[in-house]
């Protein structure tokens, strides 16, 4: 897929991949690039996680032995499911608006991005259910972008799956300058002192029953409010502070430590044969 770009109420919307590479008011970059085409990156976008955002499905998270057992049987699965491994298409575009299409019709082998990186992991992934998803990204006001996913079960059995989405920000300043702020408490992006514990070192956090994290940087006054529709929790991530980026990733169902073949026997989504569902996350940039 080509670079697409929206414009609307002076924000720029960049897409690449399937993939918001690009998110601009007034000249300011909040998207972190890890997704942009390699020659279109800045060493910014070099650093820290090689993505700007993916859709996690059916599964958040890694599994052991990269095993998944569905309706008694092993599906080859590897970490945050397969979706970011299918291409989207571009359905429909606006001014303001662009609608991506991806499909799997439940039999095809799906080849795995991350066997590039090491062939510990599998080569091929498998998912036996037939679904579309929908992803619609609007600018619908001078300081939102709205992101809308329509998953619809293609296939004729009930589909058991878990959603997340993955997008990446850049910290817009000084990293040690970054705060959260969800349910009144504010958490600092680095650890400050002994008492203030921050996000990093530890660089991952799961905040249960929440659907709304600010961030804003206290240096550049520049953040992001991100509101969500449909999810049930929230993880904050940030693989390290010279990163420069950090994630907030609204989720049906945030990650355990030892996720194992049985990741359904605990509970999950699910949908009837052709049955849709909608999540919906809401990004107000702070300028």
């Amino acid at each position: 897929m080509d670079l697409e770009k929206i414009i609307a109420n002076g924000i720029e919307v960049t897409v690449s991949n399937g993939q918001i590479v690009s998110m601009r008011k007034s000249g300011f970059e909040y998207m972190h690039g890890g997704g942009k085409p390699d020659e279109s990156k800045t060493d910014g976008d070099r650093k820290g996680w090689q993505n700007s955002e993916i859709v996690m499905f059916p599964v958040i998270g890694a599994l052991q032995r990269y095993a998944l057992l569905v309706d008694h049987q092993v599906c080859l699965m590897d970490q945050h499911g397969v979706a970011r491994n299918i291409p989207f298409v571009v359905k429909e575009k606006e001014a303001h608006k662009i609608t991506l299409l991806q499909s799997h019709d439940g039999i095809t082998p799906i080849e795995n991005q991350k066997y590039a990186q090491s062939t510990d992991n599998p080569q091929q992934l498998a998912w036996p259910f037939a679904y579309t998803l929908e992803k619609s990204v609007s600018i619908l006001t001078r300081h939102d972008v709205t992101v809308t996913f329509t998953l619809t079960n293609a296939s004729e059995r009930a589909m058991p799956y878990e959603f997340g989405w993955h997008p990446a920000f850049r910290c817009m300043g000084p990293a040690e300058k970054g705060v959260f702020e969800y349910h009144g408490t504010k958490k600092p992006l680095t650890k400050r002192t002994q008492e203030d514990e921050g996000l990093l070192p530890s660089g991952g956090m799961s905040l249960l029953s929440t659907d709304k994290v600010t961030y804003s940087n206290q240096d550049t006054l520049r953040g992001v409010t991100l509101t969500s529709e449909g999810f049930t929790d929230i993880t904050l991530w940030c693989p390290a502070a010279e990163s420069g980026m950090f994630c907030i990733e609204p989720v049906t169902r945030h990650e355990h430590r030892l996720q194992d073949e049985n990741y359904f026997h605990d509970g999950h989504q699910l949908l009837l044969p052709k049955q849709s569902a909608t999540y919906r996350a809401n990004i107000r940039l702070h300028y």
